[in-house]
């Protein structure tokens, strides 16, 4: 078997691992949808295929309240504002850049095997933008929970129940918001991992380019230099009573030039051998 240098021996840095985001997407527990800034699906996870009950294939590519439009049998219920709240919230996102958590809502949804038919659901979620290198929202992920349960129990509780019942609800709620926190600073760090990744290749570009320029210029000094000390030993010896004095007077500073040329050549050799060196190597 061969042996390969580590990365370290070589005096590269370590390759990043290669992640699979759509499967680390997939493999999320909570329902999640990503949105363009249209609020149109680009983005479906299993957990919320599975909750709604929808193919990913149903879902995107289309508006997201043209694949969940709002319920025409609710009538004027005060509950049933989910569409509306859920707009509200994104406009926000899109508005300041900053992720924002939504109340319980009722957002019924309709049946997936049954057109026209809408079943009553209660929702709590949040809302967070992915930001461009600009600052700019390119996409916003819509993290969503169903809370349809926990709501109809605390419906058949009596009133001195309810409180109890809402207080676990907001800590539902803020664990929601606590999840979506770092999944909006790990988007973060990714994009201020790749912006020093763009800048240190872009750096690393410029002196290479500096590097290729100092040697041609070298090489071109370096042939000159010897070029006319090939023509002054030549006329040295063609012209025999020409002036030993004058001549080795010439050649010595030809030699000077190059002795100069190939100590910049060294001193450049050097300063790659400690760019390229590990950070724990000697230099």
């Amino acid at each position: 078997m061969a042996f390969v240098p580590s990365q370290h021996e070589s005096g590269q840095k370590p390759m990043r691992p290669q992640i699979n985001y759509e499967a680390a997407f997939n493999a999320l527990t909570a329902p999640n949808l990503v949105l363009t800034p249209d609020f149109v699906i680009v983005g479906v996870n299993d957990a919320y295929a599975q909750e709604t009950g929808r193919d990913r294939a149903d879902l995107l590519g289309r508006h997201l309240f043209a694949a969940f439009p709002e319920n025409p049998n609710a009538g004027d219920d005060p509950e049933a504002r989910g569409v509306e709240e859920l707009r509200a919230s994104l406009e926000r996102v899109l508005a300041n850049g900053q992720p924002d958590t939504m109340a319980l809502q009722r957002y019924d949804i309709e049946a997936h095997d049954r057109s026209g038919v809408f079943e009553e659901r209660y929702w709590t979620g949040i809302n967070t933008p992915v930001l461009g290198p600009g600052g700019e929202v390119e996409l916003i992920i819509h993290r969503g929970q169903d809370v349809t349960d926990f709501v109809r129990q605390v419906q058949r509780f009596d009133q001195r129940s309810v409180k109890e019942a809402r207080t676990q609800l907001e800590v539902t709620r803020t664990r929601i918001y606590t999840h979506a926190r770092e999944l909006y600073g790990i988007n973060e760090h990714l994009r201020q991992e790749q912006k020093q990744y763009r800048r240190t290749i872009s750096a690393q570009r410029e002196m290479l380019e500096q590097q290729r320029q100092l040697v041609f210029d070298a090489s071109q000094d370096l042939r000159n230099a010897i070029t006319g000390l090939l023509a002054e030993l030549q006329v040295a010896l063609s012209t025999p009573d020409t002036d030993g004095r004058q001549i080795l007077h010439k050649l010595l500073t030809s030699a000077e030039r190059l002795n100069d040329i190939v100590a910049d050549l060294l001193d450049l050799a050097r300063r790659e051998s400690v760019t390229r060196a590990p950070p724990n190597w000697p230099t």
